[in-house]
């Protein structure tokens, strides 16, 4: 919060030198901060970190739940956790959907990921009411929301973030820049941005390729908060699959045409369920 409100002090700052006495361009560039700082933005990561949706791999074999969720804290450790810690805005709540049955040894392990990444929030649900994830999300962020010092015209962003991939240390920023500027004029309606360019890392071969994936699962939607008491928000989730959000005209997609800067990274590895 420190940080934000700092940015826009810089900011006026910066338009009141450039406008000298221009004092017409300093009421606009005043006004239209001032209209900023009434439309802040609520950030949350969603992630589903080891709740039961399949029962079989990519290739049809039955998965070994144990190995499967020591190799996927792992990955997790490896490349997801220091991605989000590394990320340059650290202005966010990371939700992570964890099964309430996780071996201690393995919760332990996650309790321990808050001392190095504070914006982590952990939610205990049981395997059979996994596949309501959607739901859940749902109902932790109206929550997380009410607690905060939330105003209607606020945004609430969720970004969809699976548990073995990368984010560009930027994204986060990124994303509070493309809706803060408004360069695209994006906000008159909710919707997706999707940011076309990502890379895929294959880590058997120990080969990275740039790739375009424009339908793909690391989706940010944002959507203003209409009320302060009883906030009501879709999140990323709520609308189904990212595969079939622009295919079934369900909420405009602003995609972002980043080829010179790839802002995510899909982690291919044996164990992929859906790759």
């Amino acid at each position: 919060m420190k940080s934000f409100l700092a940015c826009y002090f810089y900011i006026f700052v910066a338009s009141f030198i450039c406008k000298d006495n221009d004092n017409h361009g300093f009421f606009i560039t005043f006004a239209s901060i001032i209209n900023k700082f009434h439309q802040m933005l609520h950030h949350f990561i969603l992630t589903r970190f080891n709740i039961q949706l399949f029962r079989h791999d990519k290739h049809g074999n039955s998965i070994d739940l144990k190995s499967w969720l020591e190799e996927r804290i792992n990955l997790f450790e490896t490349y997801t956790l220091p991605s989000v810690i590394g990320q340059v805005c650290q202005d966010f709540t990371w939700i992570l959907l964890v099964d309430s049955k996780t071996p201690a040894i393995y919760r332990e392990r996650l309790m321990g990921y808050r001392e190095q990444c504070p914006q982590i929030t952990y939610i205990s649900c049981e395997g059979k009411y996994g596949w309501r994830f959607a739901n859940i999300f749902q109902q932790i962020v109206e929550k997380l929301l009410k607690e905060k010092d939330v105003k209607a015209g606020d945004f609430c962003l969720t970004t969809y973030f699976d548990n073995d991939d990368c984010l560009n240390k930027d994204y986060i920023k990124d994303i509070h820049d493309i809706l803060l500027q408004n360069d695209y004029n994006i906000l008159s309606e909710n919707g997706f941005i999707a940011f076309d360019y990502g890379i895929q890392y294959f880590t058997e071969l120990g080969i990275a390729t740039r790739i375009k994936y424009t339908n793909n699962h690391f989706i940010t939607f944002f959507e203003k908060v209409s009320s302060v008491e009883n906030p009501s928000v879709h999140t990323c989730y709520g609308y189904g699959s990212h595969f079939d959000v622009e295919k079934r005209n369900i909420a405009p997609v602003h995609h972002i045409s980043n080829a010179d800067k790839p802002m995510w990274v899909e982690v291919i590895h044996k164990d992929n369920v859906e790759s």
